[in-house]
């Protein structure tokens, strides 16, 4: 197989990875993301030739793009909404806490946890990639620069 075959396959198993993370981009995340980050195709790229997995790279894209996304679009008042319901879920088990989120965010925030935590259990992805995200996620919630 060429490298470019290679590299077609590597940006095929992103976008994958990216739609298993976050649902909210619909059946094309390429399109969604690309739309508002040109350089994307450039970054997955680099990213193949590091090496990554493909779910590495999706864990960093969502990161990225939903923190961007919060971060811009949310109000004040929303982030603290938002930080205030993740905290009361903090305190429940998972099975528990699906019924308890009223924000669509927070419900795509966690199916993204716990695929993430799946793929570390396949050793797709590196130990603290959920944390990572997580703490992106929470950071951008957080009032103040980030």
């Amino acid at each position: 197989m060429s490298i470019q075959d290679e590299q077609g396959r590597y940006r095929v198993e992103t976008w994958s990875a990216v739609r298993a993370l976050w649902n909210i981009f619909g059946e094309r995340p390429d399109e969604v993301v690309i739309s508002m980050y040109p350089d994307m195709p450039a970054f997955i790229d680099r990213m193949f030739k590091q090496g990554l997995m493909a779910e590495s790279t999706a864990v960093q894209i969502v990161a990225r793009v939903v923190t961007d996304h919060v971060a811009q679009s949310f109000t004040a008042e929303q982030k603290k909404q938002v930080l205030a319901e993740l905290e009361k879920l903090m305190q429940m088990k998972i099975e528990e806490a699906q019924g308890y989120m009223t924000y669509p965010v927070v419900q795509t925030l966690v199916n993204a946890w716990k695929v993430t935590q799946k793929w570390v259990d396949e050793g797709k992805v590196d130990g603290s990639a959920s944390k990572f995200l997580i703490g992106r996620f929470v950071g951008a919630l957080a009032p103040g620069p980030q």
